[in-house]
């Protein structure tokens, strides 16, 4: 629960810095985001599916094999990253247009976009430490 929350309150101190940058600058990061949410979407699925492998692997007292479980979990969620890195950054502006951005807005949002994906399949494996301590 702390770590959701703080989550939370990591993204209200983004806002909070990208809007001293003006408020083109915080459009430009909530639509690239929504963008970035569907791509994402396959973290959550291969985290709630590794909870019950994990979670059964600890359950039998095999510490081999949930720190097998959790080794694939990461490697898993960070090719995954790689590949919603490899469909999102060339659809950046495409989706930008799609969504009807204002140019300076598209512009900004794209800048964020191009680290935002790279960053991506770190960001996946990031969020194992829920997956694994969930599932322990």
């Amino acid at each position: 629960m702390v770590g959701f929350a703080m989550t939370t309150v990591c993204a209200v101190i983004d806002v909070y810095f990208v809007g001293l940058l003006g408020s083109d600058a915080v459009a430009g990061m909530t639509l690239l985001m929504a963008f970035a949410g569907i791509l994402s979407t396959t973290n959550s699925v291969v985290g709630g599916g590794s909870v019950a492998v994990i979670s059964r692997r600890h359950g039998e007292n095999d510490g081999p094999g949930t720190a097998h479980a959790i080794k694939q979990t990461v490697l898993l969620k960070f090719w995954l990253g790689v590949l919603s890195c490899a469909i999102g950054l060339p659809l950046i502006r495409v989706a930008l247009g799609w969504m009807n951005a204002e140019p300076a807005a598209a512009a900004l949002g794209g800048q964020f976009g191009v680290w935002f994906f790279l960053a991506m399949p770190f960001w996946f494996c990031s969020w194992t430490i829920f997956t694994a301590l969930r599932g322990i």
